[in-house]
């Protein structure tokens, strides 16, 4: 009986732990587009370029975003598969 409290107190501490990766996970996420919002506000508040800034700036940005944002969510990915359960 006592093995059976032992494995619960584990898997909820696995469980959690699960939880909080996902969460940083996320804010990693955010904390990518953010930067990306602020450098582009540094740069038209110092800069001050044309329109044509514009069409350079968030295809590039998008691009990268999209780069972190794969290599973000492939990491939680294979956290769950390593944690997944067979049943």
């Amino acid at each position: 009986m006592e093995d059976v409290k032992e494995l619960k107190s584990v898997l909820e501490r696995v469980e959690g732990r699960l939880i909080a990766a996902g969460k940083i996970y996320g804010a990693m996420n955010f904390a990518v587009w953010s930067s990306i919002m602020l450098l582009y506000y540094v740069i038209i508040g110092l800069l001050n370029p044309s329109w044509k800034f514009n069409l350079v700036y968030w295809p590039a940005g998008f691009m990268l975003a999209m780069l972190f944002t794969g290599k973000i969510w492939k990491s939680l990915k294979r956290l769950g598969r390593l944690t997944s359960s067979p049943f």
